[in-house]
């Protein structure tokens, strides 16, 4: 279902350099929308449009680059959740899955 921020309560998020985890997180959001369960698909540098407080499903689809190293695209939302300390993340409403 739509929550207030205008994302689906299952959200995708991806982090990609050359493409892999996007192409995933495509496949992963076209099998939900074939079940019937509409998601949300969102580049992990766009994280800025998600209400974070909002309890939702969050799967999350990265791939390393280089020697191990984050992404361009995922490494300001990494930064900004490493701000959070455990008991006071907004993100405490999410279940999540992560894939990398």
């Amino acid at each position: 279902k739509m929550l207030t921020d205008g994302l689906e309560d299952v959200l995708v998020l991806f982090g990609s350099q050359t493409g892999n985890a996007e192409a995933i997180a495509l496949r992963i959001s076209a099998d939900f929308a074939t079940r019937g369960k509409p998601s949300s698909l969102l580049c992990m540098k766009d994280f800025e449009k998600i209400d974070l407080s909002l309890p939702r499903t969050v799967i999350c689809i990265v791939s390393t680059t280089g020697s191990g190293d984050a992404p361009d695209n995922a490494c300001k939302f990494f930064r900004a959740l490493r701000k959070f300390k455990t008991s006071s993340s907004p993100l405490s409403a999410w279940r999540f899955a992560v894939l990398g």
